[in-house]
């Protein structure tokens, strides 16, 4: 999975493999991003939560950095669907964007800023699929789809084509998926790492599957 209706019956067992305890953290490495990804049986899912929008420092004065993502998605093998946050650097000053994409490639977008708090919430179904993402600042964007079997959903932060803008922390609010905390769906825990650096790190998770992602370094 890679980089964008009222539910009637969400099947809540199937999460509730393990005790709601708090996460691990990482267990492995990942040389594109760093955060959790969890899989369950196909099933219709809902998935809500919220990031802060962290203040970067672009590292190029001639506008030459690489990016940040940070994406909540859910998916399958017929498709996927994605919230995300960019942070690009195209004049060696930081750009915010936030943006929906459902499984067949529509999109909208809207600028944010530094310090936002932006919440989001996803329910996918084998025939249909909605979007909400809510900035503090700027507003709500929506976006529906046709739907398909969602597998997985993860919560992640990606820095690329360094050197990458440089940030302090990013935090990931509460995530639940179908009323099931994200720590419940014991899901797997990574950082970014460039050969033998870490890049960035993920923390734990709380109860409630809330975490956070540190920038280390740039490798």
């Amino acid at each position: 999975m890679r980089r964008t209706v009222p539910v009637a019956s969400l099947a809540i067992a199937t999460f509730l493999a393990v005790a709601p305890t708090s996460g691990a953290g990482a267990t492995g490495s990942n040389p594109i991003s760093a955060g959790y990804i969890a899989h369950f049986g196909v099933q219709t899912i809902s998935l809500h939560g919220s990031v802060n929008v962290p203040v970067a420092k672009c590292l190029n004065k001639q506008g030459l950095d690489g990016y940040l993502t940070t994406t909540f998605g859910l998916g399958g093998s017929s498709g996927g669907g994605y919230e995300q946050i960019s942070t690009t650097c195209p004049d060696g000053t930081p750009v915010y964007e936030a943006t929906v994409i459902n499984s067949i490639g529509a999109s909208v977008s809207e600028s944010l800023s530094a310090g936002d708090t932006v919440t989001f919430a996803a329910t996918v179904s084998s025939t249909s699929e909605s979007y909400t993402l809510t900035d503090s600042r700027s507003g709500s964007l929506s976006l529906t789809g046709p739907g398909f079997g969602a597998d997985e959903a993860e919560a992640l932060q990606e820095a690329q084509a360094g050197p990458f803008p440089k940030f302090a922390e990013l935090k990931f609010g509460p995530i639940s998926v179908n009323h099931a905390t994200w720590a419940q769906l014991d899901p797997t825990g990574f950082n970014q790492v460039d050969g033998q650096t870490v890049q960035l790190k993920v923390s734990t998770l709380s109860r409630s599957g809330a975490f956070h992602v540190k920038y280390v370094s740039q490798g």
